[in-house]
């Protein structure tokens, strides 16, 4: 069972990257394109970019037309992670606070490996039942 997902981008990063996209490619696929509300983009290094160029840039993920637009509105949540005073506990903590007010999901490929596990135990034991004989 899964409440969510987190997905780290770091704002210093200008552009989305191949990586990026097969990593989102692969979100979409686990919890399907059209209900992304457990996936959390969250952004990070705001405390390495000068504050006016992050601004500029989460903007730009979050309504250019980069592969986080249609996740967003899809369900998808942009949230910050900041270093402050606090070493960045209280962002973090939004972040995983967000995800425990979902409740949780199976996946399905969770429930293709449990029954994938079943085949094998049930095809297991018949052939040691067939060594009696």
């Amino acid at each position: 069972m899964i409440n969510g997902v987190i997905y780290m981008h770091r704002i210093a990063d200008g552009k989305v990257e191949g990586g990026t996209r097969r990593i989102i490619k692969l979100l979409q696929e686990l919890f399907g394109s059209t209900d992304l509300r457990r996936v959390v983009i969250v952004t990070t290094w705001w405390d390495k970019v000068d504050g006016k160029l992050a601004v500029e840039r989460e903007t730009q993920l979050r309504d250019g037309k980069s592969l986080f637009k249609p996740m967003l509105t899809a369900g998808a949540k942009m949230m910050r992670h900041e270093m402050r005073h606090d070493q960045g506990f209280s962002s973090a903590q939004r972040v995983l606070n967000h995800l425990l007010r979902l409740n949780t999901l199976d996946l399905e490929i969770q429930a293709q490996l449990v029954k994938d596990e079943k085949i094998r135990t049930e095809r297991h034991f018949f052939l040691r039942w067939l060594r009696f004989f």
